[in-house]
């Protein structure tokens, strides 16, 4: 059985990671998270899956508070993913490719 467990790890810079946060709409009701601007089938910026008008969370926006949560990642997550990897399949897939490449990606892991 664990020839069979996987870990996916999807990677992007801290940069990446920042930009994404601060480009984001939150749904206090189901938490699903989506772009301020770019997503246009959401009209009036409600959730498209529970119809809840969508807000910016202020922690997405105070640069000192992002920088802490990359810095615990990198201090406790990373080192996590290296043990893992000594003892399991870790799959590292990088999420700053265009979204094309990483639904082919996903359709080569579901058959693993």
């Amino acid at each position: 059985l664990l020839d069979d467990i996987y870990f996916i790890v999807l990677d992007a810079s801290d940069e990446t990671c920042m930009h994404r946060m601060k480009d984001r709409l939150i749904c206090k009701n189901c938490c699903n998270a989506t772009k301020k601007r770019s997503d246009t089938s959401m009209p009036e910026h409600t959730c498209k899956d529970c119809g809840t008008r969508l807000t910016i969370r202020k922690e997405d926006h105070d640069q000192q508070f992002l920088l802490q949560r990359f810095e615990k990642y990198h201090r406790i997550i990373e080192p996590i993913i290296k043990k893992l990897e000594k003892a399991y399949k870790v799959i590292h897939i990088a999420s700053e490719q265009p979204l094309q490449n990483l639904y082919t990606i996903y359709d080569q892991l579901h058959r693993l």
